[in-house]
């Protein structure tokens, strides 16, 4: 039997759906539903000019358009406004939870002799999420906290965009839809992260177990709160990344230890023989002429930044009158905090970036392994709490 007609409408159809699988249970709306299509034959099934648009109780508007023939079809939908809120019963299950946001799907959908081709476009805006049970999950598989994630895959409108490519034939879908998302948000984290920094991974904050691959530090002269040559064209990308991603915010950590407290010792012996080279000093001290004045030299030239060797003969007198300066811990903690302060400050004054989005963390000093440098994590808001406005570049 072969059944054909010109033209079918179907007007404020009401779809309910109860899903008891998850708990709280799932309930969800769709009125009203209206549909149209013409030249509809069956078996085929083939019609043309297919419109179905449906509304949920919630305010989400899903259109499906297009045209459906044994030969070839072409679908193309559209859903907007969708709440996610609603879903979280069945984020809870993994590990998860939904706090709010909306979603925005754009899908094109080919169907030809027997294989599908889909190319959709996935939009959630302002989407809250709780790691919850499943933060260890995410940052096994990622590398970095969930939260840190979101806030790079943030845009300045507050929308996290997802392409979503599916094919697939009679012996089913190519790649399963759990290992395809969870492969777009892997690449669209790591282009988040290298696109601006030209680096492959991030930490969530200084002081927590780090990932496995971080920003690059920025490097201090020894002793000195001053960046080394070639450093400060690395805070343009910093700003970059900021300007991008509204919801991130910088941890700087200030880094002191045995390089700076070698040149803090040396510099307070430059100290000393200064103020002991007048004419009683020279008297008093005439037996170390020789490497009093040799140690002078060429540690001044080493505060001017200028290479300089102590000769071999003064060698074991300059070492033993280095170690007898003293510099304490609290010399180390100032001079760490204080380059910490210097990155916070160039970052605002030269870069535009407003002050509270780079956090400054406690110093490190203790540390066998502290360097002279300043080291950089990207960490993401407090959760509930509204981004930072994101400076002007």
């Amino acid at each position: 039997v072969r059944v054909h007609t010109d033209r079918v409408t179907i007007e404020k159809m009401r779809v309910a759906t109860t899903d008891t699988a998850v708990k709280p249970f799932y309930r969800s709306t769709l009125d009203p539903i209206d549909l149209s299509a013409n030249d509809v034959t069956w078996p085929g099934p083939a019609a043309q000019d297919v419109k179905l648009v449906a509304k949920s109780g919630e305010g989400a508007t899903l259109t499906v358009t297009g045209n459906i023939a044994p030969a070839k079809t072409r679908i193309v939908a559209k859903l907007t406004g969708l709440p996610l809120a609603p879903f979280n019963p069945y984020a809870v299950s993994s590990g998860y939870g939904i706090g709010g946001g909306t979603a925005t799907l754009d899908s094109t959908i080919t169907i030809n002799n027997g294989a599908y081709d889909t190319k959709s476009r996935l939009v959630l805006n302002k989407l809250d999420v709780q790691s919850g049970e499943g933060g260890a999950l995410f940052m096994s598989q990622f590398g970095m906290p969930l939260e840190l994630a979101l806030s790079l895959l943030t845009d300045l409108q507050g929308n996290i965009v997802i392409d979503l490519p599916i094919t697939g034939d009679a012996k089913g879908m190519k790649t399963g839809l759990g290992t395809l998302i969870g492969n777009a948000l892997a690449r669209a984290i790591l282009n988040a992260v290298t696109s601006p920094l030209k680096l492959i991974g991030a930490v969530a904050r200084i002081g927590d177990k780090p990932a496995s691959l971080a920003p690059q530090p920025l490097v201090f002269l020894a002793g000195r709160a001053e960046l080394a040559a070639g450093e400060e064209p690395k805070l343009a990308p910093l700003a970059s990344l900021l300007g991008q991603a509204p919801g991130l915010r910088l941890h700087l950590r200030g880094e002191a230890g045995d390089t700076d407290r070698r040149w803090l010792r040396e510099q307070a012996l430059r100290a000393k023989l200064e103020k002991e080279s007048g004419v009683f000093g020279s008297v008093r001290h005439v037996a170390e002429r020789g490497p009093r004045k040799a140690a002078l030299a060429a540690l001044t030239d080493r505060a001017a930044g200028k290479t300089a060797d102590i000769p071999a003969e003064y060698h074991e007198w300059f070492e033993a009158a280095v170690a007898q300066q003293n510099v304490d811990d609290a010399a180390l903690e100032a001079l760490a905090a204080a380059r910490a302060t210097v990155v916070q400050a160039k970052l605002a004054s030269g870069q535009g970036v407003e002050a509270k989005r780079v956090l400054l963390d406690d110093p490190r000093t203790n540390d066998p392994a502290a360097r002279p440098v300043v080291a950089v994590g990207l960490g993401s808001p407090a959760p509930n709490t509204t981004p930072a406005t994101p400076a002007a570049h």
